[in-house]
């Protein structure tokens, strides 16, 4: 204890024959992927452990894009693209064919899997959400007969 402050500290010393096993050593990688959303003018950055995989990888980026859909929904298309040419990115584009794009769609598989090598300021993710659902509303149609009918009725008065 420290006398003149009363504050105590607790330090460990370990004989180095056992030093390996209290050794601890951070094991995985934080990296940016710089992603865009399929449509949009902006891209951005996802910081993420390179242990974390591609689903985790789908809900950082729902969550940064603020997009109204379940991460799993996402469509994933690996690229390696200049932030400068963002603009070419438009919806419609054969993401595979123009760019090279390869699908990630295996949501359980380590992101260090997927990305050995990242270039800082390059588009490494181009992000498709789904199709927006479309709901059909009940219509009735009137058969022409029943048209006629009403048209008639409506000039008796």
């Amino acid at each position: 204890m420290n006398q003149l402050n009363g504050s105590s500290v607790q330090t460990k010393i370990f004989p180095p024959e056992n030093i390996r096993s209290y050794t601890y050593t951070k094991r995985y990688t934080e990296i940016m992927i710089g992603c865009i959303i399929l449509g949009e003018a902006s891209a951005f950055p996802i910081d993420i452990s390179t242990e974390k995989t591609i689903g985790h990888l789908k809900k950082a980026i729902k969550d940064q894009a603020e997009l109204n859909c379940p991460p799993r929904k996402l469509k994933l298309w690996k690229v390696d693209i200049p932030e400068s040419k963002k603009n070419e990115i438009y919806k419609g584009v054969d993401i595979k064919v123009k760019y090279g794009g390869e699908e990630l769609n295996d949501d359980l598989i380590p992101i260090k899997d997927s990305f050995e090598k990242l270039v800082h300021g390059h588009i490494n993710i181009i992000v498709e959400p789904p199709q927006p659902e479309t709901t059909v509303s009940s219509m009735h149609i009137i058969p022409d007969e029943v048209k006629i009918e009403i048209r008639n009725k409506g000039s008796l008065h």
